[in-house]
């Protein structure tokens, strides 16, 4: 049998295909929890609606409003089960691509040692429970918010446009109408994030669940390739339309220090860098890199470390036409989930 030729660089080695069919990965299911949301958000309106028609009386208001956490709760009970189903599949998911590309160095003659297999069956079991925990107290935290604030609606609004019609004298269906209008402003079922902004439920679950299941990926990713004494793994490259530019095709060290390459923890812990982020880590094998990638692999030092709102603002000065050609304004993770951590 002819011997088989090794690759003269990591870029030839892993097969670019694994990466594009791991991104491509939960979509659907995305959608399906986004779905979930976009009903409980139409059920609120309708009760909503519902409320301020007359007879008017603190008896239906609070029966309304019951009725209101009640579709709340079970949207939070549905999100509690995707999760469940979903983030373990994620992380599986991530050490299935990490096996994918462990196979394609192999083949390419790195000889890699898997390590203490009862040790990393915790660490991986830690990491789904861990990322489970943090994508519930997330969803939690955005539910209770809207919840508080129907409460004091319902509470305040009813009591407020009742005294004053009765003051101007207004008839009984222009107070309800004044309630109702109120009530679907006040209590809209939307999250307001840390800078005030309002996100309606289906577009904020979609960018949880995309974050989440992302997350999920990378950690698994991370800890097969640490499991296997790989301390090296590469951000993916494929011209981003945004801050993450900066950071395709940098090195980064996932376990100890490296002489040259940063620990992940200098570029935000690693991919997804913002909701919508796609790239991915691939491992990165020094003795197999050409000179030339291993230079390429090095980020400059004035994108260390960098929070991604600031990294977005210097894309926007780098690359203007870019950035208005992406047509989107920046969400990024990071500050949009701060305030849930207050």
């Amino acid at each position: 049998m002819p011997r088989r030729r090794r690759p003269r660089s990591m870029r030839a080695a892993l097969d670019p295909r694994r990466a594009e069919e791991f991104r491509r990965a939960f979509e659907g299911e995305i959608a399906s929890l986004a779905d979930l949301y976009r009903q409980a958000a139409a059920d609120m309106m309708q009760v909503l609606s519902r409320a301020s028609a007359p007879p008017l009386s603190r008896a239906r208001a609070i029966a309304h409003l019951r009725q209101y956490q009640r579709i709340l709760a079970t949207l939070q009970d549905e999100s509690a089960a995707w999760m469940e189903l979903n983030l373990p599949a994620s992380y599986q998911l991530g050490v299935e691509f990490s096996d994918g590309n462990i196979a394609d160095l192999r083949r390419a003659g790195i000889n890699l040692q898997r390590r203490q297999r009862e040790i990393f069956s915790q660490v991986h079991r830690e990491a789904v429970t861990a990322v489970m925990a943090e994508a519930q107290r997330v969803t939690e935290f955005a539910l209770a918010q809207i919840g508080r604030r129907a409460n004091d609606a319902f509470r305040r609004v009813g009591i407020e446009e009742v005294a004053k019609g009765i003051a101007e004298g207004k008839t009984r269906q222009e107070v309800s109408r004044q309630i109702r209008e109120r009530l679907m402003r006040e209590a809209a079922p939307v999250f307001l994030d840390a800078r005030g902004r309002p996100w309606e439920l289906d577009r904020y679950a979609e960018m949880v669940a995309r974050t989440t299941t992302r997350e999920a990926m990378t950690k698994g990713t991370i800890n097969r390739l640490r499991e296997h004494g790989i301390r090296l793994a590469q951000v993916s490259s494929h011209n981003a339309a945004d801050f993450c530019i900066y950071y395709e095709g940098a090195v980064v060290c996932i376990e100890g220090e490296h002489p040259v390459y940063p620990p992940i923890s200098a570029i935000n812990g690693g991919p997804p860098f913002h909701p919508n982020c796609v790239h991915v880590l691939t491992p990165f094998v020094e003795r197999l890199a050409t000179e030339r990638e291993k230079e390429a692999g090095r980020l400059p030092a004035d994108v260390l470390n960098k929070a991604p709102a600031e990294l977005q603002r210097r894309f926007r000065r780098d690359f203007p036409d870019t950035a208005r050609q992406a047509g989107r304004r920046y969400g990024g993770r990071k500050h949009l989930l701060a305030g849930q951590r207050r």
